[in-house]
């Protein structure tokens, strides 16, 4: 086990550092019981004092960026190289999101916001800050001058970084 240390909660999310690895938490706000974590590219599911290993597109995965949705009936998670996909708790009902969805967070429960990152095998260079629904539609919501990474959606505001280090937020009507 991590001694947690430096933690920084937001809303339904803790994130803990200490010497070996950052450790993210994300809290079932609906069930405060529940729990998921992402272990060594694994997600596993905690409730109720049972953790139960998900792998909603198989094992031969690296899972990254799982989080609950606010009202805590679905999964959004990126799996290797297939892509970002949201499923429910059971990890069953996979819905496929975009390959190019990456650090995707959600905004509200139909609502992703993700970068769209490129890079040159050493770089990024270029991304931006986009929203995706469940029915299928895009948004850009920065501009293309901008390298703009790690999106942060809470309370109607996102935040993101950029690749110079400043961090910007933005409401989304």
């Amino acid at each position: 086990d991590i001694v947690r240390q430096n933690m920084v909660s937001q809303e339904r999310t803790v994130v803990a550092k200490d010497q070996r690895k950052l450790d993210k938490l994300t809290v079932n706000a609906a069930k405060t019981e529940s729990v998921l974590t992402n272990e060594e590219g694994k997600i596993y599911l905690t409730k109720n004092g049972k953790k139960i290993l998900i792998a909603p597109v198989g094992l031969d995965y690296i899972y990254f960026w799982a989080s609950v949705s606010p009202d805590g009936t679905k999964i959004c998670y990126y799996a290797g190289e297939r892509g970002c996909f949201v499923c429910d708790l059971k990890g069953e009902n996979n819905q496929f999101i975009s390959k190019q969805c990456t650090a995707a967070q959600w905004y509200d429960n139909n609502t992703l916001v993700a970068m769209h990152d490129k890079d040159n095998g050493h770089y990024i260079t270029a991304a931006s800050i986009v929203a995706y629904t469940f029915d299928g539609k895009l948004q850009v919501l920065t501009s293309p001058d901008m390298i703009a990474m790690d999106p942060v959606a809470t309370n109607g505001m996102i935040a993101f970084s950029t690749i110079q280090g400043k961090t910007y937020v933005m409401s989304v009507k």
